[in-house]
């Protein structure tokens, strides 16, 4: 596992791990707490890196995340976009409740055809039983 850090950066906001056919990003706890310019940077990085590489799955795992931010969410959004335009997938694991719900929300305001809806895993083991998605 490695984490994503770029020079003139705080804290990163995802930790990743790539296998053969995946990618997991792992969340920090508290996305936003790093500046502002450090997470736009990871997260251009993060669109820019994961587009070109193509992986099969992308998993966004939640599970210490308690707070987003609408870079983080647009983000989420773009990289399942380019998923699913090449018929891959992601997924969400370990999602708290109220995080859900605001996904459900703000996923309203993007037009039905296009909503980055995803499976939502309470655990990875209840993923890898679901595999592939």
């Amino acid at each position: 596992m490695s984490t994503v850090t770029f020079e003139g950066m705080d804290e990163p906001v995802f930790e990743v791990e790539e296998t053969a056919e995946m990618v997991i990003l792992r969340a920090a706890a508290n996305p936003i707490k790093p500046k502002y310019e450090s997470r736009h940077k990871e997260y251009n990085r993060l669109r820019r890196d994961y587009a070109e590489k193509e992986p099969k799955f992308i998993v966004f795992d939640l599970s210490r995340c308690r707070v987003l931010d609408s870079i983080m969410i647009g983000t989420m959004v773009a990289l399942t976009h380019a998923a699913r335009d090449r018929d891959r997938n992601a997924v969400i694991v370990g999602c708290s409740d109220d995080i859900v719900a605001l996904l459900g929300r703000l996923m309203l305001l993007e037009h039905k055809t296009r909503r980055a809806l995803w499976a939502i895993f309470d655990t990875f083991e209840d993923a890898y039983a679901e595999y592939p998605w």
